[in-house]
């Protein structure tokens, strides 16, 4: 009976110390989680902040391209109506050649015909 005894202290107190060893580690173990929690909770709060600012690039972004985009069309028509102008200049220019060349013609023929006459 006292050997029965023995061997029951003996085997509550190995069931004893292996409990308070699992104790300590399910502890380690809850500590662990919550430091995982925290950092999931930084994580996904990073995240956030970094979506939100992605979203205000992109909107930032595609702003800076449309006014972009509108002043290229704007100076692509400059440009075509310079290019007209420039066009209209020359056939000005053009026009006064030969109006000068047929001038020139003109004084030349009445001053052959007025040195004829004379």
């Amino acid at each position: 009976r006292d050997i029965k005894s023995a061997e029951l202290t003996a085997a509550v107190n190995a069931v004893d110390a292996e409990h308070q060893i699992l104790d300590t580690r399910r502890e380690a173990l809850e500590a662990e989680l919550m430091k995982v929690r925290d950092n999931t909770k930084d994580a996904a709060s990073r995240l956030a902040l970094a979506n939100e600012e992605r979203r205000g690039f992109e909107e930032s972004n595609a702003t800076i391209r449309a006014t972009l985009e509108v002043k290229v069309r704007e100076l692509s028509a400059r440009a075509a109506e310079y290019d007209a102008e420039g066009a209209a200049v020359g056939a000005c220019g053009r026009v006064l050649a030969n109006v000068s060349t047929l001038r020139a013609a003109a004084l030349t023929a009445a001053g052959a015909a007025a040195e004829g006459a004379a």
